[in-house]
């Protein structure tokens, strides 16, 4: 996060009061043009000569800041302090102070400076030091983060956003820290809603982040927070809202890329949000225009390959899968296992077409457990497939027997029906020649057998043909290679 400090300009120097000593002369000349070293040494033996006078301990401390040598500098403007200071020049003093006791991080003694100044300041430099002690706050408050003092934390932020949203009221000669202000006040706001971890009290800091791009459209931070912003509130988003804010999110990263197109990380996260939004086919096109601008980023082919299945493209999704494990993705063990769902799902019931979907589904599996040994879930996948796998090959022996029993029952039945009927014929001629009871017994038996393995040829046929017309849905010879007889016997027997 960007942070930009106001300085203030000394509101006028004193000329040397009139038994000031030839040394506060000249330093006062070298510090004018930027010799602070020369102008420190002059400005010390200024100090021993007249040790009451305010103003050459002041520019000692000047010179000493910027020389970096800010604890020195400190002292300096703390004795400066005890001494008689004109009222007009005292802020100017004590602003040094503050910033000083910034640069060395003593955060709280610059707060109570700072607080100190605002009302002897006057109202043009009123936004310099509200900003400034925000910006103190703001430091107090990521240190007791840093510490997980929830309870400072909190209490800083909320001092931030009060001084910033105060520092508002009044202008600033730079508009880069109006507009920084804004940001910063967002920024803590964003802070406390992350620690409440609330939906309402992240969407305080929507509208704070808007109102930052309001005033420069190309703040890149306010950018990538409101996107951030919305991320995790669509996450947080009920089922019936999810998509809305995620078209929230879409929304806002589409902003950001009308500005800045080149950002591969950004058109990620674009793709990221389209598939929250569920519009899978849309994000795949994005997908794809990440991987022409990051072509070794596996995690982007997985995405991709994500969008692919929800989608219903399966081959494309194993291919993308593929070409995630092989850029650096193989650790992802959804990588393996979202490639041997999107083989299943292409199944259509029918065994020579579902086998090899499985044993492909079972071999990338077992890549997965070589690459990631000891991986609990890709192993019960695995182990899940092979079942099914060996479900799918017994059903497919018994579907074979039950074709091959179903033609060996009509074979088998039509030979038997065609005996007995030449049996009834020859009976029935026996009996013309020689009616007895006997063989009127015989014909009607004969009758009755033949009948009853009509009935029965005619339920193995009906099971013949729902057996055969399974194996035509799945590709006739290809399922079994008994369709050309399982044909020929139902033609045979008048069933197309």
């Amino acid at each position: 996060m960007r942070i930009i400090m106001p300085i203030l300009v000394l509101l006028c120097f004193f000329a040397p009061r009139a038994n000031a000593q030839d040394e506060w002369k000249r330093g006062h000349e070298l510090y004018k043009q930027g010799n602070y070293k020369e102008a420190l040494v002059l400005f010390e033996e200024a100090v021993k000569t007249h040790p009451d006078w305010w103003f050459s301990i002041y520019l000692k401390g000047k010179c000493q800041f910027s020389l970096n040598k800010v604890k020195e500098s400190i002292t300096s403007f703390n004795e400066a302090l005890t001494l008689e200071i004109p009222t007009d020049q005292m802020p100017v003093v004590k602003y040094d102070l503050a910033r000083a006791q910034m640069a060395v991080n003593d955060y709280l003694s610059a707060i109570k400076s700072f607080t100190d100044l605002i009302d002897l300041a006057p109202s043009s430099r009123k936004f310099d030091l509200l900003y400034n002690r925000g910006q103190c706050e703001l430091q107090v408050a990521k240190a007791a983060e840093e510490k997980k003092d929830k309870e400072k934390l909190i209490s800083y932020y909320s001092k931030a956003i009060v001084s910033f949203s105060e520092a508002e009221k009044y202008n600033s000669k730079d508009p880069r820290l109006s507009v920084e202000s804004l940001f910063q006040k967002a920024y803590c706001q964003f802070k406390i809603g992350n620690t409440h971890g609330t939906k309402a009290s992240l969407e305080k800091c929507i509208g704070d982040f808007e109102q930052v791009l309001q005033k420069d459209k190309r703040h890149e931070d306010a950018h990538r927070f409101l996107i951030e912003v919305s991320f995790q509130l669509a996450k947080m988003a009920s089922e019936r809202e999810e998509a809305q804010a995620y078209g929230r999110t879409v929304g806002y990263i589409s902003r950001y890329l009308e500005i800045w197109p080149n950002d591969a990380k950004m058109v990620n996260k674009k793709g990221q949000a389209l598939q929250g939004q569920k519009k899978y086919a849309d994000a795949v096109t994005v997908f794809k225009q990440y991987i022409k601008m990051q072509p070794k980023d596996g995690t982007g082919y997985f995405s991709l390959g994500s969008c692919q299945m929800a989608s219903g493209d399966f081959d494309g999704a194993i291919e993308s899968y593929k070409k995630a494990i092989s850029n650096g993705a193989g650790d992802n063990q959804n990588v393996y296992t979202f490639a041997a769902y999107s083989f299943v799902q292409q199944k259509n019931d029918c065994f020579a077409h579902d086998i090899p979907l499985y044993e492909k589904a079972i071999e990338i599996l077992r890549q997965g457990v070589k690459s990631n040994p000891g991986n609990g879930v890709i192993k019960r996948e695995l182990d899940a497939k092979q079942a099914n796998l060996q479900i799918l090959q017994d059903n497919r022996r018994t579907e074979q027997e039950n074709c091959r029993r179903a033609l060996e029952n009509v074979t088998s039945l039509q030979k038997t029906i065609a005996i007995n009927e030449e049996r009834l014929a020859a009976n029935k001629e026996r009996h013309i020649a020689t009616p007895t009871a006997e063989l009127q017994k015989a014909i009607e038996e004969g009758q009755a057998v033949i009948k009853e393995s009509r009935t029965e040829l005619e339920r193995e046929l009906k099971d013949l043909a729902a057996l055969r017309d399974s194996a035509k849905r799945c590709g006739g010879a290809a399922a079994t290679d008994l369709f050309g007889q399982m044909e020929k016997a139902l033609q045979e027997n008048g069933i197309n």
